[in-house]
């Protein structure tokens, strides 16, 4: 299936899309995680119940591609919060969604821990998806690590629907069948969003919907502060070239189901057929080191020392610090490690630990025949 539970470590494999969630940073409850990931509430949440189309919708956007869920804890766990680190600069992952990150400690831990990895990570081609209940909170540390020049608009319910003056940049990064979708959201808006990075926004025929007659209907046409709305309309949904990849915002503060399937969509269309190597990549000492742990590994082996050679091993294993390395020789070599620690485990007798290091070598390398 797409959903897999927040312990699974996802190994790459042809055709499949690993998608890395970050939640736990939002300002209450998780529920933008809860929604995208198809889960029930873990806590009551005033929504009206989701249609059973919308449901099938939400379930097919899954297809081909998995995810792994990692709860932040609001920072408040730094153990968690490495985790996170160490699984953005993993190599497994083609898109990474980061969930909602609007409580008072977002800002900090993005700052001190997740701005650069994800930099990073975007940089050598991944894609960055950023959902949020109010894009002003978010966007200062957008500008800051990927140098947006978005603005906050307001704050509204209408119709939304595909950027017409965009439409290749649209085609290019959603399924074709979400490209002429037109959904109603409430939403915090952006503007001063330059014509080839809007990929959702107003339409000519929106209007303010409100179950407030006085806040209902009014056209959208002209904006509130009298710009011309053909040339600086809302968007809520913005895209940003960085490097090689890309980061997109999503402004719908109830994650309705159309915004699921525009969240998946993006994904899927937009990231990378491989994991980007750069952030998994080792520097040169580090896998200088790294090597020469293996090689007294492999002495220690011979001379039949297994318990030796499995923290030879295991050490040179720690010079990885949870990355894959970059794709080639020191991905290779890691896979190498992995099954050589698994035979040292089989050869003392340590049968789970084993099983244990064979399951990380398929995680990095699922077609590795010894593991």
């Amino acid at each position: 299936t797409a959903l897999r539970g927040p312990d699974e470590v996802l190994p790459i494999q042809p055709e499949i899309k690993n998608v890395l969630v970050l939640g736990g940073l939002g300002m209450t409850v998780d529920f933008m995680s809860e929604r995208l990931l198809l889960l029930e509430p873990k806590q009551p949440v005033v929504a009206p119940p989701t249609k059973p189309e919308d449901r099938r919708a939400m379930e097919t956007a899954w297809q081909g591609m998995r995810h792994e869920y990692i709860d932040l804890d609001n920072g408040d766990s730094p153990g968690r919060v490495q985790h996170a680190v160490r699984a953005i600069c993993s190599g497994r992952f083609h898109a990474i969604v980061l969930s909602d990150p609007t409580s008072d400690n977002a800002p900090r831990v993005i700052e001190q821990w997740l701005g650069l990895p994800l930099q990073t990570f975007v940089k050598s081609g991944g894609l960055l998806a950023v959902t949020s209940c109010d894009c002003s909170l978010v966007l200062p540390k957008l500008r800051q690590f990927f140098g947006v020049a978005w603005q906050f608009s307001g704050y509204y319910r209408t119709n939304w629907a595909a950027a017409p003056d965009n439409a290749a940049g649209v085609t290019a990064s959603l399924p074709a069948h979400l490209t002429n979708l037109v959904f109603s959201a409430k939403c915090t808006s952006l503007s001063a969003v330059p014509v080839h990075e809007r990929l959702f926004g107003t339409t000519a025929e929106s209007c303010t919907q409100s179950l407030v007659p006085m806040m209902s209907s009014k056209p959208l046409d002209r904006r509130p502060d009298g710009g011309d709305a053909a040339q600086e309309y809302d968007v809520n949904v913005a895209m940003h070239d960085y490097g090689s990849g890309a980061l997109v915002l999503f402004g719908d503060i109830n994650m309705e189901p159309a915004t699921v399937q525009l969240v998946l969509g993006v994904c899927k269309v937009r990231s990378p057929e491989t994991p980007p190597a750069d952030v998994a990549a080792l520097e040169p000492e580090e896998a200088e080191a790294a090597m020469a742990l293996k090689e007294q590994g492999n002495a220690l082996f011979v001379a039949a020392d297994f318990a030796g050679a499995a923290q030879m091993y295991q050490a040179a294993v720690g010079k990885y610090s949870n990355r894959a390395g970059a794709v080639g020789a020191q991905r290779q070599e890691l896979v190498k490690l992995l099954s050589n620690l698994s035979e040292c485990w089989l050869r003392m007798g340590e049968w789970e630990a084993a099983a244990s290091s064979a399951a990380a070598a398929l995680c990095v390398d699922g077609t590795h025949g010894k593991s």
